[in-house]
């Protein structure tokens, strides 16, 4: 008898070595069930090329040849979550969503341990105690919602000197006492090349029906951000190889932990580069757009599986871009929009999509310029709004990938 179709679970697992075990995917062992609210891609296909022998005779034909396999994207939606746990103290363990996003893009920071905060003066410079570690150009959440101060917001470090005070580049909502936490975050950031390439296997209990995708790179990926909802993420992954092995259904895996919040209670900070003061704008839609490329290399190489084609992938390009419609002003169309070329103000953006203990998100764009058409007037709920668009470039600090890196995404 056939089985539910909706039974189904998604493994993961760093591999070794690109699309290790092609021709015997039974053997490859997965470190992870992960928490998924739907699979959007079909199982995968091998098409059979047609023979296309002349024939002397019209309806007269042969059966033809198994193509390649791989080239396919294998898609999937989970929740955007928090750490899923307190990052009051004590070290980061990357959990299952930074593993995915930050081996996607390519870079990760998972280096930041909380602590208290043990003075502040203002709302760009405050200490913290020792056994804390806050990361240069990454991301921190100091304090907690509705306490008059920081609001639990995420902030970004521009310097830690070896006294553990640290100068922000972007203001907290009010200066933290030394009651107040300064929390560490994860961040993940794309550079120029791929991370570690996964493997998944997607399994029904129907006996059989479970595949595996092999040499698996991001090539895809697609936020969305409901205001009052749960945030989610739709991942898309090209394999260079699949396969379908059996795998007995259910597992005795247990699903990782997703903690999320909806997009309530944070902040979109949206302020000149190099300038601090807090500035925030109010909008109804967040739209985050990540223009992704990845390319195949193709030929024969060693440990390919009989029908791969696919050897590798490579990064061409990660470029953020991100659009706020907020309520109508006469201040987004002057100087903003109609300065152009060199003459154009960079702005840096900050959001916290929600700021809960173990459940708080966001993301940032060091430096980012005007794209698309001078904001108009346009209606929302009934109400005079405009659309601001702004593309991500890389950050003007060189000193590493993190401190270059075009978009962050961080969880705490």
């Amino acid at each position: 008898m056939a089985s539910a179709f909706a039974t189904q679970e998604v493994h993961f697992s760093d591999e070794g070595a690109f699309c290790e075990n092609a021709d015997s995917p039974g053997t490859n062992t997965y470190s992870k069930r992960i928490p998924v609210l739907s699979v959007d891609s079909g199982p995968p296909d091998q098409d059979r090329q047609a023979d296309g022998s002349l024939q002397s005779r019209q309806n007269e034909s042969r059966p033809g040849f198994l193509g390649p396999k791989g080239g396919g994207e294998f898609g999937f939606t989970t929740h955007l979550p928090g750490y899923g746990a307190t990052t009051a103290s004590g070290a980061l363990a990357e959990t299952w969503f930074q593993q995915l996003l930050s081996d996607g893009l390519g870079g990760s920071n998972v280096a930041e341990v909380g602590a208290a905060c043990t003075a502040g003066s203002d709302a760009t410079y405050f200490t913290y105690a020792t056994g804390g570690t806050a990361v240069a150009h990454g991301a921190i959440r100091v304090g907690a919602k509705g306490d008059g101060r920081a609001d639990g917001q995420f902030v970004v470090p521009g310097s830690i000197d070896a006294f553990r005070n640290v100068t922000l580049l972007t203001a907290m909502a009010g200066t933290p006492t030394n009651a107040d936490t300064m929390f560490a975050a994860q961040v993940a950031y794309p550079i120029e090349t791929v991370g570690v390439s996964k493997r998944f296997w997607h399994g029904r209990t129907d006996s059989g029906a479970q595949y595996h995708f092999l040499g698996c790179h991001l090539n895809s990926l697609k936020m969305n951000f409901p205001i009052g909802g749960l945030p989610t993420v739709n991942w898309g992954y090209r394999y260079a190889y699949w396969a379908r092995s059996a795998i007995a259904m259910p597992t005795a895996s247990s699903m990782e932990v997703c903690e999320v919040a909806p997009i309530a209670g944070g902040s979109v900070y949206l302020q000149t580069v190099g300038t601090a003061t807090r500035s925030v704008i109010s909008p109804s839609e967040i739209n985050l757009s990540l223009d992704i490329g990845l390319a195949e290399q193709v030929g024969p190489a060693a440990g390919m599986g009989t029908y791969q084609y696919i050897h590798n992938f490579s990064r061409l390009r990660c470029i953020p871009t991100v659009s706020f419609l907020v309520p109508w002003s006469t201040t987004y169309d002057g100087s903003l929009y109609t300065a152009d070329g060199t003459d154009t103000t960079h702005k840096h953006i900050l959001v916290s999509l929600s700021c809960g203990n173990s459940t708080a998100c966001g993301f940032y764009l060091p430096r980012c310029y005007p794209v698309g058409p001078v904001p108009a007037i346009e209606n929302y709920n009934g109400m005079s709004y405009q659309r601001l668009t702004y593309r991500g470039r890389e950050g003007a600090v060189t000193t590493s990938d993190l401190t270059r890196s075009a978009i962050r995404f961080f969880t705490a």
